[in-house]
Order: structure tokens, then sequence, then C-alpha cells
């Protein structure tokens, strides 16, 4: 999601959080981010997906109903893509579930910490605001969903709060499907979420954008009926839109990367919205992890208004990898 190296992000939690019941321990962070366009893929048109959090488009919501997969550990490179694997049509009808690696349904009341690592710390790149926690306020699963909640309000230093996971040396994967279904936030401008990657290789000292970038899906909360794509690398950064016919906000959608050698494909809900043949190696020569945050303020969105509103959900379903 992002523009610019980071500092690293913290490895304890930060001053008067002790006391707070956080979803999990504080993790090392998630390396830069990045969200400066490139050259404009072609725009998607479909508002369709619902508001329903259950199921999903294609057979994708039942490739995940028979049962967990099994422990995939921290992922791997994928299978043979031969011509069975899917790569110039929307991928869902073709997958069952021995081709589900690994999935997060979010069920129960507690994040899975074998997943998932929670950022604590105020947030400097890209000119963000918010303070990411692991408090409940920010942080939770409930009713099936992984909530990700922003608040105005002051904590360390900060004006606003939110929280930011990701899955390095716990989940990491090479090629396949990583898709998720996703309510985005109808707060405003300001508001930013994103489901996103970032290659390994970001925590050997590789910096930003060294380590390789994959957007699968970011969003400017003041523009509902918009959403994007990109890869950011050295002497690399491109990016797709996809433009709906209504709001994709306050409603569920599937966000999806099919990740092949030597080719990227962005997917919203059954739609196709950007194609990418000419990614550099660092895009095929590592694992990468998955991140899932909600920015306030910054480059990307321009800064809250008066006007925003709080607090501000990101709500998940789910959370899928597939490989042949």
């Amino acid at each position: 999601m992002a523009c610019g190296d980071d500092p690293g992000e913290a490895a304890s939690a930060a001053p008067g959080d002790g006391g707070s019941a956080g979803v999990g321990a504080v993790a090392s962070g998630a390396g830069g981010e990045a969200s400066t366009g490139g050259t404009a893929g072609t725009g998607g048109a479909s508002g369709s997906g619902g508001a329903d959090a259950s199921g999903g488009s294609g057979a994708i919501a039942g490739a995940a109903g028979g049962g967990q997969p099994s422990d995939a550990g921290a992922g791997g490179a994928a299978g043979d893509f031969g011509s069975d694997w899917p790569s110039a049509a929307y991928p869902y009808d073709q997958m069952t579930p021995g081709n589900l690696v690994w999935s997060d349904e979010f069920e129960g009341t507690d994040l899975d910490e074998t997943n998932w690592n929670v950022v604590n710390e105020a947030w400097e790149p890209n000119n963000e605001l918010e303070f990411y926690t692991g408090r409940p306020e920010n942080l939770r699963v409930e009713d099936g969903l992984l909530v990700i909640e922003a608040h105005r309000e002051a904590y360390q230093g900060r004006d606003f709060t939110s929280a930011r996971i990701h899955s390095a040396d716990q989940r990491e994967f090479q090629y396949g499907i990583v898709t998720a279904r996703i309510s985005l936030p109808d707060g405003g401008q300001g508001l930013w979420p994103a489901f996103w990657m970032m290659g390994e290789n970001r925590y050997e000292g590789a910096g930003w954008p060294d380590a390789g970038e994959i957007d699968i899906m970011e969003h400017k909360g003041s523009e509902p009926d918009h959403v994007s794509g990109a890869l950011h690398a050295p002497a690399y950064d491109t990016h797709g839109d996809y433009f709906a016919t209504g709001s994709l906000q306050a409603e569920f959608h599937d966000y999806t990367l099919v990740w092949e050698p030597s080719s990227l494909q962005w997917y919203v809900d059954d739609e196709l919205f950007e194609t990418r043949t000419d990614a550099p190696p660092v895009f095929d020569s590592q694992r990468f992890f998955i991140l899932l945050n909600l920015a306030v303020g910054g480059h990307f969105d321009g800064d809250p208004t008066d006007a925003t509103v709080f607090p501000a959900q990101l709500r998940v379903d789910w959370v899928r990898v597939y490989q042949p």
C-alpha cells in the first residue's frame, strides 16, 4: 500500500498499552508501503457482491466449506502451473477443497496467532496519522468476521487509532490465488484500507521497494466506487484501477490476486481489471506474506476532515490461498 521506506515496527508493547485486553502479542512489522500510481490499468464496471458476508463469488465459497485444509505451515512455492491452472478466465469455478492450501475464516472470538502478527506502534511512513494497536477497540474477531476499527481519539501522541496485522514468518506463499472477502469502511476521506503482500526478504535487510510489494486491493475513502491494485519494486511501479457502477463500501466483495510465474491478475468479484506480464524477477524469486490494515490519513487519500465518520470499520469474512 505504499511509498517509501520505513524504520521498521516495534517489537515490544507500546507504553501504557499493557492493560488492554488485546488480541495477540506484538510482533515485528511489515516494512514499507506503497501507493503511488503508475500506468493505469483498465477499469472494471460492476457493483455486484452485496452486503452478505457469507458465500462469495463462483464456487470459492464452497471450496472451504468441506473442512480446513491441511496445515501448510509457512507456505511455499506452488506446484505445477500447467494448462489446467486458470489464467485467462475467472478461476473460482475451477477451485476445489484440494486446492485450498490455507485459509482463515475468522471463527471464534480470538485472532489466530499462528496466522497473524499484530502491529503496535505509531506508524510513520506515508504521513499517516494513526497509532496501530491490538486493543479490542481496534482489532477483534466477532460474528465470524475480522474487524479492524479506526477511531478518532487521542492515544500515545496520535489523534487516531487503528489496527494492522501481517503473516510474516507465519504464512508466506509464492504463486497461487490469494483472495479475501472484504467490506470497506464508508466513513469518507482519509480512510485507507488495504489487502496486500510483501516479500519475505523484507526482514533480511531488503529495504522498500527492494523486497517487492503486491497491492491486491487498496481504497480511498473519498472514492466509494474505486479500488486499485499495484506492484512496487526497484525501478518498477505500476497500478490498475477498478471502477464499480455503485459504491463498494459497506458491502462484501471478493478481492483476488491470481499469481502465476510471469503473470499477475487482479479481480473484483468476477471481473478481471488488471494483468501484468512484465513484473521484475523479485516477484518470481521468493515467498510473500499477507497484510491487512486500515490506515488513517497520509498521501494516498489525504487526511480526514470534520465530515469523516468514526469509528470506521474494515471487515473481513475470510482470507484464502489456493495453489495447484
